[in-house]
C-alpha cells in the first residue's frame, strides 16, 4: 500500500483540496502522518495509517479487552472513540457530568470554568454564584473577585478617596491618578510644562512624532514635509521639492489634491490631466483611466446598453441574471421552484424561517440557545440537543470535550482546541434597514440612460 506523505492537517483544512481525512491520524493516536503516536498499545503503522491492536489506557482495566475498558482514578469516564480517560467531574467533588456535586458544601460547581468556585474570602456571605461583596465593595461575577479600592485610596468600591490631596480617584481604572511628570494640577485638568497639548484619555503629555522638531501639536517636520496632526506629509516617491511643490521625475505630471505623479493612460494623447482617449474610449478623469463600454454593449462609456443586463458602472461590466435564472437583470426569475431572487447580491435562493436570518441552508437563528435544522426550515433549542459523538459527552447545552485541553463551542457546535480563536459571522444587514438579502438595488443615472439607450 502506498505510503502516506506528510501533509499537515491544517493545511489541508486550510486550503480544503482533498478530504481532509486520509491526512489525519487516527483518533485513538496523536499528531499528523507520518508522524502519529499511538495512545496505547504498538506503534503507529504508517502504511496504512492504523494503530495496530490497541490496548487499553494505563489507569483503566479491561473487561476483558479494549475497547470494554473501565478507567479507575476517581471522577473520569473512558472514551472509545479516543481510547483514553477524560475528567467527567472535578477531583474535588463527585458525580458524572453535568452532574457533579462539590466535596465542598460551601461550593458550586461552574460548568463554563469545570472548577468548584467558592465565594471569594473578603466577600460577605453567599454561596456561588451568589456572592456579596457589599462591605468592601462590588462582585464581580466573571472573574469571582471582590472589586475594592485599590492602592492609596480608601472606602468602599466605588466611592474611593484619594489619601493624597493631589491625586484623583479614576473610577474606571479604580486607582489615584496624579498628573504625569513635567504637567502640573490635578487631573483631569493637568498642564504640560512645555506648552504641549494634554491628553485627558493616557494622561500624558503629547509629544512631536520621529522625524519633526517642536511643541506637539506644533511640529514641523525635519525633511520639509506637513504635519497633519499625526504624521508627515511627502511627496511622492518619484518627485522631488518640499510638500505642496513637488516636481515629478520623467514628465509627469504632480496632483496637489492626490499628492501622486501622473502620466495620460494607456490609449490617450495629451498631458494630464487634459487626456484624451483614442476612438471609443471615454477618459475617466475620477481615476485617470480610459474606458470603454464591454464587448456585450452598444453606446458611448458610461452610457453603456447591454444585450443581455444591465450595466454597472461600478464594475464596468455588464451584469447578467445567475445561471439557474432567466429574464435581464434586475427583472431575474429563478426556474427552480421555492427560490427567489436578491437582486442585491444577485442570486437565486431558498429564504431561512422567520426565526432566522440568511440564506438556506446557511441560516443564523435570532435566538441565543438555537441552531438552524435545515430540513425543518426552523430554529430548534439546544436544550437537548445532542453533543457531537466521539468527542464529547452530555447532552446540549452542556457538552463536555473528551480530549485534553479541548473546549466545547456552542456556535460551531463542536469542539476546539483551547486556545482556538474565532472569527463569528456577523449578522447581514441592507444599507437602509430592509431584511437582508432583499436590499434595494440602487442604480445611478448613467445606468439609467443606458436602459433608454
Amino acid at each position: 500500500m502506498m505510503k502516506i506523505e506528510f501533509v499537515p492537517y491544517f493545511l489541508c483544512q486550510l486550503f480544503a483540496y482533498v478530504s481532509c481525512a486520509e491526512f489525519s491520524c487516527p483518533t485513538i493516536s496523536e499528531g499528523y502522518p507520518p508522524f502519529c503516536i499511538c495512545r496505547y498499545g504498538p506503534a503507529y503503522d504508517n502504511t496504512t495509517n492504523t494503530c495496530p491492536s490497541p490496548e487499553c489506557p494505563t489507569a483503566s482495566i479491561a473487561q476483558p479487552s479494549y475497547p470494554n475498558c473501565t478507567c479507575t482514578e476517581k471522577n473520569s469516564g473512558y472514551s472509545a472513540y479516543i481510547n483514553d480517560c477524560f475528567q467527567a467531574c472535578p477531583e474535588n467533588s463527585m458525580g458524572y457530568w453535568p452532574t457533579c456535586d462539590c466535596d465542598d458544601k460551601s461550593a458550586t460547581f461552574d460548568k463554563t470554568s469545570f472548577k468548584c468556585l467558592r465565594c471569594p474570602e473578603d466577600s460577605d456571605h453567599g454561596i456561588y454564584p451568589d456572592c456579596s461583596c457589599a462591605k468592601v465593595g462590588v462582585y464581580n461575577r466573571y472573574q469571582n473577585v471582590c472589586t475594592k479600592c485599590q492602592g492609596n485610596s480608601t472606602g468602599v468600591y466605588p466611592n474611593c478617596e484619594c489619601s493624597d490631596e493631589n491625586a484623583v480617584y479614576n473610577n474606571l481604572r479604580n486607582k489615584c491618578e496624579f498628573c504625569v511628570e513635567g504637567s502640573s494640577g490635578s487631573t483631569p485638568n493637568c498642564v504640560c510644562d512645555n506648552g504641549a497639548e494634554y491628553n485627558v484619555f493616557g494622561n500624558y503629555c503629547e509629544q512631536c512624532p520621529f522625524g519633526t522638531d517642536g511643541v506637539y501639536p506644533k511640529c514641523e517636520c525635519t525633511d520639509g514635509g506637513s504635519f497633519n496632526g499625526y504624521f508627515c506629509l511627502r511627496c511622492p516617491w518619484n518627485s522631488k521639492g518640499p510638500y505642496g511643490n513637488c516636481t515629478c521625475e520623467e514628465n509627469l505630471v504632480y496632483d496637489r489634491e492626490k499628492n501622486a505623479c501622473y502620466d495620460c493612460p494607456s490609449h490617450s494623447t495629451g498631458t494630464y490631466p487634459s487626456c484624451t482617449c483614442n476612438e471609443s474610449y471615454q477618459y475617466d478623469a475620477e481615476n485617470n483611466l480610459c474606458r470603454r463600454c464591454p464587448e456585450d454593449s452598444t453606446g458611448i462609456y458610461p452610457n453603456c446598453e447591454c444585450s443581455s443586463g444591465l450595466f454597472g458602472i461600478r464594475y464596468g461590466e455588464c451584469v447578467k441574471c445567475p445561471s439557474n435564472s432567466t429574464g435581464i437583470y434586475p427583472d431575474c426569475e429563478c426556474e427552480l421552484e421555492n427560490y427567489i431572487f436578491s437582486a442585491y447580491i444577485n442570486q437565486c435562493y431558498i429564504e431561512c424561517g422567520s426565526d432566522s436570518v440568511g440564506l438556506h441552508p446557511h441560516c443564523s437563528c435570532n435566538q441565543p440557545e438555537t441552531f438552524y435544522e435545515p430540513e425543518e426550515f426552523a430554529c430548534k433549542s439546544n436544550v437537548g440537543r445532542e453533543c457531537p459523538k466521539g468527542v464529547s459527552i452530555g447532552t446540549g447545552p452542556d457538552c463536555l470535550c473528551v480530549q485534553k485541553n479541548y473546549v466545547f463551542n456552542r456556535f460551531f457546535w463542536s469542539c476546539f482546541y483551547g486556545n482556538a480563536t474565532f472569527a463569528y459571522p456577523s449578522s447581514a444587514s441592507c444599507p437602509g434597514g430592509q431584511t437582508w438579502p432583499q436590499c434595494p438595488v440602487e442604480i445611478d443615472r448613467n445606468t439609467l440612460l443606458s436602459l433608454v439607450g
